[in-house]
């Protein structure tokens, strides 16, 4: 349980996982969307194992949304994070228009 939300496990594996191989599997470029690698994700070890695989591909970009620490930080996320290749943006009430064009380019950037 998160909060009040149960988390089917094999449900979301059976659905996740799949993606997250073909991604790291395909040959050319691919953006991979993750809404969103959080703390009831993250009670799936296949799906943490799957998502740093994806990371580590040359040819998968992640265009995801993570959560932002509200107490007891989540190891993976802060891994991702920390990495070098990865690019956060941090969406706002405020900023959340202005910033949508830097994400587009940022994506557009992805597949060249």
């Amino acid at each position: 349980m998160v909060g009040q939300y149960a988390v089917d496990l094999a449900s979301f594996e059976q659905l996740a996982l799949p993606v997250l191989t073909d991604v790291v599997n395909k040959k050319h470029k691919t953006i991979c969307i993750i809404d969103e690698i959080g703390k009831m994700e993250l009670f799936s070890q296949s799906f943490i194992h799957a998502v740093q695989k994806t990371l580590d591909c040359d040819t998968a970009f992640i265009f995801g949304t993570i959560p932002v620490a509200k107490g007891k930080p989540l190891l993976l996320v802060e891994e991702i994070k920390n990495r070098a290749d990865v690019r956060i943006f941090n969406i706002t009430r405020e900023n959340r228009d202005a910033i949508m064009q830097e994400i587009v380019t940022a994506i557009q950037d992805c597949c060249k």
